[in-house]
Parts: structure tokens; sequence; C-alpha cells
């Protein structure tokens, strides 16, 4: 977002929703209005964001709550089969200062069980500044995530913190690199799209996009925004076909519903499951291909 008008006005609104001064629905709209420069139009939704809020305001959201909680979902996806690939849980807090840092291994990733990009990598305990660590856990927990987005189900989740098993990280040229992110589309159940994530900044989360169809593994360069494509494009993933089953399973009785997923070196990992991808603000996808994938959500009666 360039124009300063711009970046006041989102900041007005987002204030606006987070002391509850308009009503989320209002928030949203006001959101995509800013951030995309379109109207969404949920009384007769078409493409891809205007169909997420639509089922956002219009269906009961309870489960997408229990499964947008990062510490809850994990019995979800291990009551479906998939214990081995949930990263092990450490600890889990709802006050900051009862983290016993000494008590967790040398390497782990602590976060918010209720909010998105709230994680710090913690690649050796010993040189952690606690004091600054738990001032950020704190500021985290004081907040109740959801409403300065527009994002209702979010807001039903207990504000925790949780210390979890770190993801291995690559090394390119003697510098550790943050793990390619594979997030499945899929729609009633059925993978079609994977959103690969590649040359990740971890201070910024600035990442590169490849969308691919599957199950060919074809990509479909044209719908993503060229100012998000990599590089080099991503090579198929050893396990996709394992994959893609994980995320079948995960995905039944939604809608529409990104399963994020990691795969490295022999192992797969569950990231999380996401059901308002972008905030239905999403920038990174062409026009074209936000009413393409549209089309392939079937809202309920």
């Amino acid at each position: 977002m360039t124009n300063p008008l711009f970046s006041v006005v989102r900041r007005m609104v987002r204030q606006l929703a987070e002391w509850q001064m308009i009503s989320p629905r209002r928030a949203a709209l006001l959101l995509h209005r800013i951030e995309t420069r379109r109207r969404a139009d949920i009384k007769n939704p078409t493409d891809l964001n205007e169909k997420i809020l639509w089922l956002e305001f219009n269906t009961d959201t309870t489960l997408w709550s229990r499964l947008a909680d990062k510490y809850e979902v994990k019995k979800f996806v291990a009551d479906a089969g998939f214990p081995e690939i949930v990263p092990a849980t450490y600890g889990i807090w709802e006050d900051a200062e009862a983290v016993d840092f000494s008590q967790l291994p040398d390497k782990f990733a602590i976060k918010s069980t209720h909010g998105t990009m709230q994680t710090i990598l913690v690649r050796d305990r010993r040189s952690l500044d606690q004091t600054r660590v738990r001032r950020r856990l704190s500021q985290w927990l004081g907040r109740r995530f959801g409403f300065a987005g527009a994002e209702p189900h979010y807001t039903r989740i207990r504000p925790r913190i949780m210390a979890e098993e770190m993801l291995p990280l690559s090394d390119e040229a003697g510098s550790p690199v943050m793990a390619t992110d594979y997030k499945f589309f899929c729609f009633d159940g059925r993978p079609l799209y994977c959103l690969v994530c590649s040359e990740r900044d971890e201070k910024t989360f600035r990442t590169s996009l490849s969308l691919f169809r599957l199950p060919a593994w074809e990509e479909w360069r044209e719908a993503v925004v060229e100012s998000y494509r990599p590089v080099n494009v991503p090579p198929r993933p050893d396990k996709l076909e394992e994959m893609i089953h994980i995320a079948e399973t995960l995905s039944q009785g939604f809608p529409i519903v990104r399963v994020d997923l990691y795969c490295i070196g022999a192992r797969i990992y569950f990231g999380e499951l996401t059901f308002t991808m972008g905030s239905a603000r999403i920038r990174y996808f062409t026009p074209s291909a936000l009413a393409s994938l549209g089309s392939l959500i079937s809202l309920p009666q």
C-alpha cells in the first residue's frame, strides 16, 4: 500500500474494529475496499475473497475457531490419523511469566495459539533475552486477535502461549533458511491447488509464491501477481502424493480451507488450517485467478 492516505484510513478502520465501534462485517467490507481497491459483493459473491467473506458472516464458524487454535488443531490432526506429522508440544501457558525457559530445549519455537505471524524462533536458548521475549508474549496475550482484522472466528480463541518443536532449517551459503511452506487449497475435501511459499524472510515474513495445479504439479504462473513470483520455481516435493492425501482427509466437510504442510527431508510436518486466507483480502492472486478459484466454492444453501 503506497498511498499514505490509504494507510491512515486503514489504521483508523482497524482501530475502530478493535475497539468494537463498528461491526466486524462493516470493518471487513471497508478493509477489503481499502486493501484491494475493489468493492466486495457478499450478497452475490463470485470470487475467492467474496465467498470467504460470505462464509465468515453467514455460516456457523464455531469449528473454524477450534481449528484455528494452534494448540487445539493438533488434537484434530492426530485424531484424523496423522499424529506423526504434528510437531511436538513442549508447553502451553496463559501467563508469559509462567513460561519456564530452563525446561525447554536449546532450540524451539514459541508462539501465540490465537493469532497469526506471532512466532519467535529460538535457535539458542542460552543466549535468549528472556525479559524481552516475555514482554512480547504478554503483548500477544493482551490482545484478542481477530477484531482489528475483521476475522470474528479468531476472537473466540482463548489466548495462550505455546512452545513447540522448531522445524529443521536448511543451510544455504552458511545461512539458515526457513522451510518451504506448501499450502493446499481444498474445496469440499478436494485439494486442487498448492501454493508454495519459498525464499521466505524470517523477520518480515515476506515470501515468494508459486501456484500449482494438482495432482499434476503444473504451475499456473499467471495466477500469481508478478511481484510475488520467485526467482527459481520450486520443484515438486518428494512426498506430494502423501501430502495430498493428508490435505484431502483434513479438509473434509469444508467448502474451502487451506491445509498448510511442510516436507523436510523424509518427514512431513503439519503447519495449520486456515479458513480466511489473506484475511479474505488476498492481493497476491490476479483478479482472474480469484474469480476462477471462487467458482470452485459451493456455498451452502
